[in-house]
């Protein structure tokens, strides 16, 4: 996939070149090599994608040389890198799952990860935002020496998505290929790979607030009903409830409508229509939930 190389738009933040000497392509094992490999889940239209890849910045190359997390990656320059648009299983968080079950969601997602890219040279493509607040890189990660480059078989992203290894989370300042890596996620989850075979990680029902408020902290994916729109204090609030002391709300502040309106969303037309929305559980009264950007709220065919 051919990316925009203009520079890093924050110099501060320049990626060293890594190691540029072609490495022998290790043998790929595993769900995520099967999807490189095989190309599923390619988008329905590839010159689409194309085009979201050219608002990228591409920052430079380097060595992964070690994979300490399903999404996270210490390069050869000493960086960390966060990956863009994806969530994996934390370890902090592998007490929903039954113990014994199967093996950790959180290691296999490690695993996966550290059989694609670690030892391997990458290529590094940064969005808006160039750093989380700890410092890592924020990134889009491309495999420099996969025989198909230059097309998305070599987004690292989302062949862990195609295989249901992560799940798909974006924010306002980082947005770029999300809407490619929804649609992934989709497939995935109608087809029931990884993640998506697993009680754990369900989409959650707006109509059981009792059970996303013991999510508090969690990233979570609901679906529901509004049966609602109300505005106070310069807030947007879709009610998934009558009882707003329990029930399940989406918050949208009124700086972030706009963003919505830009997109040619309408939220208050989101009354009585239902919606699959993703972000990090809050508990204010009932559960709730914060939206700062269309890619987070899902309209849905009834």
């Amino acid at each position: 996939m051919t990316l925009d190389a203009p520079g890093n738009p924050d110099p501060g933040n320049a990626m060293a070149p890594g190691n540029p000497t072609r490495r022998s392509k290790p043998m790929l094992a595993g769900t995520v090599a099967t999807a490189l490999a095989a190309g599923f889940g390619m988008p329905a239209n590839a010159a689409l994608l194309e085009t979201e890849a050219r608002r990228l910045h591409k920052v430079g190359q380097a060595v992964v040389t070690q994979v300490i997390d399903g999404d996270t990656l210490l390069l050869s320059d000493g960086r960390t890198v966060r990956l863009l648009g994806v969530t994996a299983p934390k370890f902090a968080s592998v007490n929903t799952e039954r113990a014994g079950a199967r093996p950790l969601r959180a290691e296999q997602a490690k695993a996966e990860l550290a059989t694609l890219v670690d030892g391997r040279t990458v290529v590094i493509a940064t969005d808006r935002r160039v750093e989380d607040r700890y410092g890592r890189l924020l990134a889009h990660i491309f495999l420099d020496d996969a025989p198909d480059a230059e097309t998305d078989h070599g987004w690292v992203q989302g062949a862990l998505v195609d295989a249901g290894l992560v799940r798909v989370s974006s924010f306002a300042d980082n947005r770029t290929m999300v809407q490619d890596l929804l649609a992934r996620e989709a497939r995935a989850r109608v087809a029931g790979r990884g993640l998506w075979s697993d009680p754990a990680y369900r989409v959650r029902s707006a109509t059981q607030p009792e059970d996303i408020a013991r999510r508090v902290g969690r990233f979570e994916i609901v679906e529901g009903t509004v049966l609602s729109v109300g505005e106070a204090g310069g807030r947007l609030f879709l009610n998934f409830g009558t009882d707003f002391a329990k029930d399940f709300t989406v918050v949208v502040v009124r700086r972030d409508v706009a963003s919505f309106q830009a997109e040619g969303t309408d939220l208050k037309s989101f009354a009585n229509r239902k919606i699959r929305v993703r972000g990090w559980v809050e508990l204010r009264g009932g559960p709730m939930m914060a939206a700062t950007h269309p890619e987070q709220i899902e309209l849905l065919t009834e």
